[in-house]
């Protein structure tokens, strides 16, 4: 069975290395992409057409809700949005937008890795 395919998007080089660590602690799941910024990560999603998308929020040069706008409007990729739990306004913008689940940051810590996991993977294959 082939792996699903994750393009992680966080402008915290230390989140990025994180949430790569996690997901690939899964047989399953192979992370083919890193993105600093929602430019390079509109970009990164044309070029690898990843299986699924984590995305930050609040990130310089373009921010999460318009790199989500972007990238949906050109493909069909399920978007997860990695957030602080204070940004209920953005969360509810980017769930507006199409953004398929939202995971709250201090939910990535190691010993809710099986969680995360999941959520993915009920994303991509709904």
């Amino acid at each position: 069975m082939p792996k699903l395919r994750g393009l992680i998007v966080d402008d915290v080089e230390a989140i990025r290395e994180a949430l790569k660590e996690i997901l690939e602690s899964d047989e399953e799941i192979e992370i083919v992409g890193m993105a600093a910024n929602g430019q390079d990560a509109v970009k990164q999603a044309s070029e690898l057409q990843p299986d699924f998308i984590t995305m930050d929020l609040q990130m310089p040069d373009m921010n999460g809700l318009q790199a989500t706008r972007e990238i949906l409007n050109a493909h069909s990729i399920p978007i997860l949005i990695i957030a602080d739990a204070q940004d209920d306004e953005l969360i509810f913008k980017a769930l507006t937008l199409g953004a398929s689940e939202v995971i709250v940051k201090s939910d990535l810590s190691p010993d809710k890795a099986e969680h995360l996991i999941q959520k993915i993977k009920e994303v991509v294959k709904s």
